[in-house]
């Protein structure tokens, strides 16, 4: 009987309801598993769609430790054949857990050791040794544990491991199947509803679009939908704040909010926003909302790299701009927002060529068959 196995998903970083933790592999598991999640969570414990989440307080950043000795307790005490761990911190409890006898998989979301050299608020000696004692568990990791899961080819390709396999961050279609095809022509005369969803940090551009709309035509009628939530970035939030202040009355934060909830938002903009800015890891990463904001069948606004061509070449309602410039930005938007209803007719054909190619109903199943072959 399959569905006695355990897997538990941990991470002492993520939130309980990140996306591609429990949206994307924790309910693909659940399906033919039983699957626990601990994450940081407001409550003890919870069933979603079949997932066990059974939550994590959260610690101060001085205090972190505190959260991988609780993880590694449950861990250690759980009848879970395979523990799947998302944070590099947790690496030296992933290595301890498999040499306890569990089988053991770390999926990496970014090209870590770039992201510790490029913390600019670190000094750079410190960045140096950081990244190095990162290099060596990351080695070690790759050697023993068993099985890494990367978000990109290009994060794959750091490791050798046997079982290293690729899984993207594709939309799950499920919650995108109610979607209506919008009606551009209204767009010309109502207010153009924008819409941004992602953490809000420097790296994702979030200043820079709000600055963006004070360059818009003073008679052009917008409204911006934020969704998603201020991390521990010094200064940012007050930077943000002071940028948005000309354009308060024309744009709403909503925080974070429940994967279909920020769907349902979604699907009432026109134009969804990426200015992700220029880091190793972003212009080597995969633009997950992009792909969100295609098969909603939004215009988009996305940041001018060449690796991204490749999956905005043949989606018409497109504008490519500098994601460093605001001035640039909001010419972008002028330009889309014109030509939208151009595109009507086209639009739809190439949502469902997106869907088609870019969906996460492929991916889970990559993950399906990574799990058996761990778990017998």
């Amino acid at each position: 009987e399959v569905m006695a196995t355990q897997i538990m998903i941990i991470s002492s970083v993520h939130i309980w309801n990140d996306t591609r933790i429990l949206f994307r592999e924790a309910e693909t598991l659940s399906s033919h598993y039983n699957v626990e999640l601990h994450a940081v969570s407001p409550f003890k414990r919870r069933n979603h769609n079949g997932v066990e989440v059974i939550g994590l307080p959260r610690f101060p950043r001085w205090a972190r430790p505190a959260s991988w000795i609780v993880l590694g307790w449950r861990a250690w005490r759980s009848s879970a054949t395979v523990i799947h761990f998302h944070d590099p911190e947790l690496l030296p409890l992933g290595v301890l857990l498999k040499f306890l006898g569990k089988k053991v998989i770390y999926d990496v979301h970014e090209d870590v050791y770039q992201d510790i050299l490029q913390k600019v608020w670190l000094p750079k000696h410190l960045r140096v040794i950081l990244a190095g004692i990162y290099r060596f568990w990351e080695r070690l990791g790759d050697y023993c544990l068993s099985a890494i899961v990367a978000v990109t080819e290009k994060i794959a390709s750091a490791f050798q491991n046997p079982r290293t396999v690729v899984i993207k961050n594709y939309p799950p279609l499920e919650y995108f199947k109610s979607i209506k095809p919008r009606d551009y022509q209204r767009v010309l005369d109502s207010p153009l509803r924008l819409v941004y969803v992602g953490s809000l940090n420097r790296n994702r551009g979030s200043t820079h679009i709000i600055e963006a709309l004070s360059f818009l035509p003073s008679n052009f009628e917008y409204h911006l939908d934020v969704v998603g939530s201020f991390p521990e970035e010094r200064g940012l939030e007050s930077d943000i704040m002071s940028a948005v202040q000309p354009v308060a009355e024309h744009v709403t934060f909503h925080g974070r909010v429940e994967y279909p909830v920020a769907v349902e938002i979604m699907s009432r903009a026109d134009i969804g926003l990426i200015c992700t800015q220029p880091t190793v890891n972003d212009l080597s990463g995969l633009p997950l909302k992009l792909f969100e904001y295609m098969a909603a069948g939004l215009g988009v606004i996305v940041s001018d790299f060449p690796l991204w061509h490749q999956y905005v070449n043949d989606y018409p309602a497109c504008e490519l701009v500098d994601p460093t410039n605001p001035e640039r930005i909001a010419e972008g938007i002028v330009e889309l927002a014109n030509s939208l209803h151009t595109h009507a007719g086209v639009l739809a054909e190439a949502v469902q060529r997106i869907i088609k190619r870019y969906n996460w109903e492929s991916e889970g199943q990559k993950l399906l068959r990574l799990y058996s072959t761990l778990v017998f």
